[in-house]
């Protein structure tokens, strides 16, 4: 092997020019892969999330066999309605009776519990632990009590319903990412409820025909509990799990498919709006029990195809 010398016998040092080569280089290279991994690691946290929306909604096929073949509830009770819980039910401090218990009990991780043994699999992987109320309300919760931090949602709509009523179970949303890139402390919630959500009377979701106002209505984003707005959970979408227990992922924001796509593309702007399509009575169409995807939106508003609605 040949070593350069400076001509004296004595190995010479890398030049400045050598050097910055090199530097740029490995900044080429790093500007390169950095991309790359980042992207992995999404792929992965994306991969695993939909492996816990599996299991959760094995989960609830379970419990509708245990409960007469019935979803869970959705609200605190049909007098309260209250669509958020703290998990566990006894988590928060002066909340530690039967009342409370019957109320937080029921709903989401809490009902689930017997189920799937571990409330982690209601996380985002890779997603930040936030507040979701401000004021912050983790100070009143229980030291002695292992908070369970959530952000998977159940489908409100479904909350007390046989599951005969949900006639194409491969298409209707049972769980979804209702809390975007973020996870709640110790809370969680069902989204979307009926529009008449302060009515007992809504509770079982019922089929009633909205009375047509000359157009779709919208369901804003932060009606839902998304996180700022933003269902680009992983890579411009979510995992959603269906009624029938499989899970896919679904990409926003690149289709005016209404049936298909919650978010509208705007034509004009070609921006994607933060709103989903919803029936006249303020219900989110992809939401619905009935939805039916042979059905177009602009059709079923219309009374154009039945639905069974």
């Amino acid at each position: 092997m040949v070593v350069k010398t400076n001509g004296v016998g004595t190995p010479r040092a890398f030049t400045l020019i050598e050097l910055l080569v090199v530097i740029a280089i490995i900044a080429i290279l790093a500007a390169i892969l950095f991309p790359v991994f980042a992207q992995a690691r999404i792929q992965a946290h994306k991969a695993a999330d939909m492996s816990n929306q599996k299991q959760l909604a094995l989960g609830y096929i379970m419990y509708t066999q245990d409960y007469d073949e019935s979803f869970p509830a959705s609200i605190q009770s049909a007098t309260r309605i209250g669509n958020v819980y703290f998990s566990p039910w006894d988590l928060v401090k002066g909340r530690k009776s039967d009342l409370w218990k019957n109320r937080y009990s029921i709903m989401g991780a809490n009902v689930m519990e017997p189920y799937t043994k571990n409330s982690d699999i209601w996380q985002e992987p890779g997603m930040p632990l936030v507040e979701q109320f401000t004021p912050a309300f983790s100070p009143n919760f229980d030291p002695a009590v292992k908070e369970h931090d959530l952000s998977d949602t159940f489908n409100g709509y479904l909350g007390w319903l046989p599951v005969s009523s949900v006639p194409r179970p491969a298409n209707v949303i049972l769980l979804w990412s209702g809390n975007g890139k973020a996870n709640f402390k110790g809370s969680g919630n069902s989204n979307p409820i009926p529009g008449s959500a302060n009515d007992p009377a809504s509770f079982p979701y019922r089929f009633t025909p909205c009375p047509l106002g000359g157009g779709a209505s919208y369901f804003q984003g932060s009606i839902f509990g998304v996180y700022q707005n933003d269902v680009h959970v992983y890579s411009g979408g979510m995992n959603q799990a269906f009624v029938d227990g499989h899970v896919k992922y679904r990409k926003f924001g690149n289709s005016d498919d209404y049936d298909y796509n919650p978010y509208e593309m705007v034509p004009a702007t070609g921006l994607t709006t933060n709103q989903y399509y919803g029936d006249d009575c303020g219900n989110a169409w992809p939401f619905r029990p009935d939805f039916d995807p042979s059905c177009h939106f602009i059709d079923f508003l219309n009374a154009r195809c039945t639905n069974g609605s």
